[in-house]
């Protein structure tokens, strides 16, 4: 993890990443990179405009960080040592948010006058705001509250290079010094300040609806960092001593209380217990271990002491791995708006060039220097990209709320632009086809016993448990309304099972393994059942069996109809889970996917995920810690809010309602979102192109062309909203979902 402190590579070269503060589009970090690739002694940048960030490597002999960090500021940005674990990025972010937004609230409220004119005229009412008002109106928003825009565009300029800013600048402008002009000498011509506020006002509002978007800071990575124990206990000099984890070096032996955090990733060497790696594998149940057994930061110790000795410390524990590749898969993602803005650098110098030719034409050849510097004007102001800035915030906003009512949460717009694409979609098992909670599926008494004796014996014993399987078995108790009875002499025998005293009987509990160490037959047709996924709970007394209970995670009811409404829309579903063999493989055959993987570590579905987005567009679900590297990896991601924080933050999309169907609702609406947006673009650019031409021939004056770029974002903006309209269109087949609120 790249932090404040400086990493070492080979011979003098250092890495660093830096939070970068003042950057409004894609270009911007397009030109930064650019610029300091030019810097000598930097021999890699990376500059994400979605995240803010800057990775850099560099050769200290050739150039210093200092440097590098005056060359930014010099090109009109700020930035900051990257820190994920402190609040000051998240302050720092949250700060631009507000800045914006005060300032388009101060634009729109120094406007207000002007759209009410603009409505009272429209109306047929006679009201007009005087000339000295509109002057200082408009010069208060052209350089009061659009100066941000006129300092961007100065930095690109002086580094040679356009962004969008030097657009909003130019079109501002033209309607703002003509209209000055026009008030100056007191000519017969109209004003056009409502033109120029509009535009940075309309602008600023995009702006800020962007900044909402995009400036909603990922908690993930701190989060993941909390994950991480802070002290320790290790052997030294024959005494158990408190150390900070980060002392601890390879070879350590550590020792581990019930309830605590695994330290480092190691090796048992001394002790049994069961181990809570759901932070690893994502499942339910515990794990055994035992001398010789595989240890892993952060996971926790349930039951008995365990003595260790560390193997892997610092950056590569299985849980530093995690961190590092939800970083880099999170900052990796671009958003939508860099096809914007790649037009964007192509349309600034067309529209320059057709302004210049305007005004030219019109003054040498026809003669008439008035007339061309109006229509040279009209032809920047109706190029102003107030609609571009628009185009997609607005259909995103819309989005947003829509698929809340439904149980989706869109993060950012990058997400709906690849759901539409997804061809793999990959599937975590536990706890997202999954119920995520194990739960008794059969009891199976012997000829002598009812279901109920054997229930009550088990519940009674497991009472006394902190095993997981132990509340599956007490709920089914609770909901058959049995008595537990009072247990004496209770004794947990770790990774095998439990006993106690009833009724001055002794009752045992556990695995198959351990009735036969205890002389019971098994029948071996109950491997049938856990060959199913299922877990076997038998119980017995005085070499006598009395009944079997199994237990499972059981499948969400809506899981196979999921799977079929996915392959129907074309998607290749994929099983990926940390459990056994034979359970991913049967419970991939009741949901008819063809393909599972299965005993994988977090690195590995990641790995598999990366590999296969070079065959098409990767989806990912998932709902657990383990599964936040894979769910940043793939192209999208989709999160269960009732599952893990980690995961939520990670992924693009989080599916708000405990409801597997809003999987393809999400889809479904990211389709329709991004013919929106595409549709949105299309009247953007139809505007301005069938515009430009009309105001080069004088057949618009500016305030025509102001009143076309209103137009423009209003019809963006009014597409937006139909989305409200959007509803769920698959086929439920009956299929139990929570209703709209």
């Amino acid at each position: 993890m790249w932090n404040k402190r400086l990493i070492k590579t080979e011979d003098r070269m250092e890495k660093k990443k830096l939070l970068i503060r003042g950057m409004h589009c894609v270009s911007c970090a397009q030109n930064l990179e650019n610029s300091l690739k030019k810097v000598s002694g930097l021999q890699e940048i990376h500059v994400d405009y979605s995240t803010s960030q800057a990775d850099i490597i560099f050769d200290e002999n050739k150039v210093s960080f200092a440097s590098l960090e005056k060359h930014i500021k010099k090109m009109g940005y700020e930035s900051y040592p990257f820190r994920p674990s402190l609040d000051e990025d998240r302050r720092i972010k949250q700060k631009e948010i507000q800045n914006t937004f005060k300032t388009f609230l101060i634009a729109a409220v120094l406007s207000l006058p002007f759209v009410i004119q603009m409505l009272a005229m429209m109306s047929g009412y006679a009201f007009s705001i005087p000339p000295t008002w509109q002057f200082f109106l408009a010069t208060l928003v052209q350089f009061g509250c659009g100066g941000t825009f006129y300092r961007s565009s100065f930095y690109a300029l002086k580094n040679w290079q356009i962004n969008m800013d030097v657009l909003v600048v130019l079109g501002s402008t033209a309607a703002y010094l003509f209209s000055f002009y026009v008030y100056l000498l007191k000519l017969s011509y109209s004003f056009y300040f409502e033109s120029s506020a509009l535009i940075i006002t309309l602008i600023l509002f995009g702006r800020w609806l962007e900044a909402v978007t995009k400036g909603k800071t990922s908690k993930a990575l701190e989060r993941l960092y909390h994950l991480q124990p802070k002290i320790a206990r290790i052997e030294k000099n024959g005494e158990m001593i408190e150390v900070d984890v980060a002392s601890i070096q390879v070879g350590d032996i550590f020792m581990v209380r019930p309830g605590d955090h695994i330290p480092v990733d190691g090796w048992v060497i001394e002790g049994e217990s069961s181990i809570n790696e759901s932070l690893l594998t994502g499942e339910s149940l515990p794990v055994y271990k035992k001398q010789g057994s595989k240890l892993y930061a952060a996971t926790i110790n349930e039951t008995g002491y365990l003595k260790g000795q560390a193997s892997s410390v610092g950056s590569d524990t299985i849980l530093a791995q995690i961190l590092r590749a939800v970083e880099k898969a999170q900052s990796s993602k671009a958003p939508i708006q860099k096809f914007v803005d790649k037009i964007s650098a192509v349309f600034v110098p067309c529209v320059l060039l057709i302004s210049c030719l305007t005004i030219l034409i019109w003054t040498f050849l026809i003669g008439d220097f008035t007339n061309g510097l109006i229509n040279a004007v009209s032809v920047l102001v109706i190029a102003c990209p107030c609609v571009l800035g628009l185009a997609t915030p607005a259909v995103l906003v819309v989005a947003s709320g829509v698929g809340a009512q439904y149980g989706i949460f869109f993060k950012q717009a990058s997400s709906i632009e690849q759901s539409e694409k997804i061809k793999f979609l990959f599937l975590d098992k536990t706890g997202t086809l999954t119920k995520g909670i194990p739960s008794v599926m059969g009891i199976y008494p012997n000829a002598k016993y009812l279901k109920n004796d054997v229930l009550q014996i088990a519940a009674s014993l497991e009472n006394c448990s902190s095993h997981p399987l132990a509340k599956a078995i007490l709920n089914e108790a609770k909901e058959e309304g049995i008595l537990l009875k009072i247990v004496k002499e209770f004794n947990s025998f770790i990774g095998k099972g439990i006993t106690g005293t009833m009724d001055e009987k002794v009752y045992y509990l556990g695995s198959a393994n351990f009735a036969k160490e205890m002389g019971i037959e098994i029948d071996p047709a109950f491997s049938l059942l856990e060959e199913q996924g299922e877990s076997l709970v038998f119980v017995w007394t005085d070499h006598q069996l009395l009944g079997m209970i199994t237990i499972m995670d059981e499948l969400r009811k809506e899981s196979m109809e999921v799977i079929r409404l996915l392959k129907l829309k074309g998607i290749y579903p994929i099983l990926l889970t940390g459990d056994r063999k034979y359970v991913a493989e049967t419970i991939a055959k009741k949901l008819g996917i063809e393909d599972a993987r299965f005993e994988l570590l977090p690195d590995d579905k990641m790995q598999i995920i990366r590999e296969a987005k070079s065959s098409g567009k990767v989806g990912m679900i998932g709902d657990g810690i383990n599964d936040a590297p894979a769910l940043a990896e793939a192209d999208v991601s989709f999160a269960l809010a009732f599952g893990s924080d980690i995961a939520i933050e990670v992924a693009d999309i989080t599916l708000i309602r405990n409801d597997l169907m809003s999987l393809v609702d999400a889809i479904d609406l990211s389709q329709q979102t991004m013919r929106k947006m595409k549709y949105n673009l299309f009247l953007a650019f139809i505007y301005n192109v069938l515009a430009i031409p009309l105001a080069a021939f004088g057949l618009l004056n500016p305030m025509i062309a102001a009143g076309t770029m209103a137009m423009s974002s209003v019809s963006v903006i009014a597409n937006a909203l139909l989305l409200r309209y959007w509803k769920p269109e698959i086929n439920r087949n009956n299929v139990e979902r929570i209703v709209k609120v």
